[in-house]
């Protein structure tokens, strides 16, 4: 677990990118439910720099 925080509708967790699947098989097998799978940290700078014309 890179970071955990409360929502107003939840949990957000952020997680390297190797322990995503697992992380979505044991939320799933425990009656989690899932509302939204986002890139990974570097894929977001990526597109944020991209967005900004290359700044981050």
């Amino acid at each position: 677990m890179l970071t955990v925080s409360r929502t107003a509708s939840g949990v957000r967790l952020t997680v390297a990118r190797e322990t995503t699947d697992a992380l979505l098989l044991t939320a799933l097998q425990h009656g989690w439910s899932v509302e939204r799978v986002e890139g990974t940290a570097v894929d977001l700078l990526a597109r944020d720099a991209a967005a900004n014309g290359g700044v981050q």
